[in-house]
């Protein structure tokens, strides 16, 4: 083997090795799973029957077979929304369309199969239900409610820890003194596809970042008894799902504006006679996503950006009149009171 050939597999078993504990990070607490049971007419189990799980957006499918007992269960799936296909010989064919799989979430999708021919469908209407399967709370916040969410903005952009802590049960505070369930502040942990973020500074204590908002797909707060899968979980951890691309090209921008011509005076302002400053900010930003490699390759990327000019006063002092500033203190004594040396009032 050449220099040059081991150099340039050691630098592919290096990339390698960077990638694939991220993937298998992902697969443990952003994920997501549909089971079910596969029967038919009489409600008798259907052992063999195949069952293929497509993706929407993406039209990836995975597939699995159902077990002796007819039971099924197809595992590691990004959230998003699945058609399910069913076959088995003897059997008409199975179609369940749009099954929403939630962050983290398991859904259960039963399969009735009738007889006839394989070329034969019956389509049916989704009907899932979202397992409970371990013993922490998930409050599941779907595409379609965080787009429905108040835009907040706080430090000049916004935050959907934000909208966290002012939408869901059992939150106070805000971004950065937010507390969960009576947990401690910073007690909770942030997770972006399954990877834990956060930056430490103010002594140490960790402050969690959270994605732009428009890139978020979807949401889950988890709570109560959290398993070891969130591994620095204090009170809860903030679950979001970022989006990705499909085999559609999208496109969105967006532009938030306040300024002084809408802006109120400050009772601070008001008390000491000053007017309004001058104050301009701009939220802005976008996102794109589409197929790199139709069915087999997609991007997302977003851009967010803040600009925030202020010039609206900011701190309010008074100077000292001219006889203090010469040590003359009396008219704060008030009325003298007793008497003098005499003992005259």
């Amino acid at each position: 083997m050449t220099s040059k050939a081991f150099l340039s597999r050691a630098w592919r078993v290096f990339v390698l090795g960077i990638f694939l504990p991220l993937v298998s990070m992902q697969g443990q607490t952003e994920r997501g799973a549909i089971t079910g049971t596969v029967s038919d007419a009489s409600g008798a189990a259907v052992p063999g029957a195949e069952i293929k799980v497509t993706n929407i957006a993406t039209n990836i499918h995975t597939s699995t077979t159902s077990t002796g007992t007819g039971t099924y269960r197809v595992t590691n799936l990004p959230p998003g929304i699945y058609n399910i296909a069913s076959t088995k010989e003897g059997f008409k064919q199975a179609l369940i369309d749009n099954v929403r799989v939630p962050v983290s979430g398991t859904v259960n999708v039963d399969v009735a199969l009738e007889v006839g021919t394989a070329s034969q469908s019956v389509t049916v209407a989704a009907h899932a239900e979202e397992l409970q399967t371990r013993p922490e709370i998930n409050t599941d916040v779907s595409p379609k409610e965080f787009e429905t969410w108040p835009v907040i903005i706080d430090t000049d952009q916004r935050q959907p820890s934000s909208f966290v802590f002012n939408s869901l049960p059992g939150t106070t505070g805000g971004t950065f003194t937010g507390a969960i369930n009576g947990g401690q502040t910073f007690g909770f942990e942030v997770q972006v596809d399954g990877i834990a973020i956060e930056r430490n500074y103010l002594a140490g204590a960790p402050v969690e970042l959270t994605p732009s908002a428009e890139s978020v797909s979807e949401f889950s707060l988890v709570t109560g008894n959290i398993g070891a899968n969130y591994a620095g979980a204090g009170s809860a951890v903030l679950n979001f799902s970022v989006k990705s691309g499909g085999n559609t090209a999208h496109g969105t921008a967006y532009e938030f504006n306040g300024n002084s011509l809408f802006k109120s005076n400050g009772a601070a302002a008001n008390a000491f006679g000053y007017g309004k400053g001058r104050y301009n900010q701009n939220n802005f930003g976008g996102a794109l996503s589409g197929p790199i490699r139709k069915n087999k390759t997609f991007f997302f990327a977003t851009y967010e950006g803040a600009r925030t000019r202020d010039f609206s006063p900011g701190n309010y002092t008074t100077l000292p009149e001219m006889v203090w500033r010469q040590g003359d203190f009396s008219d704060q004594l008030g009325a003298q009171e007793g008497t003098d040396a005499l003992g005259r009032p």
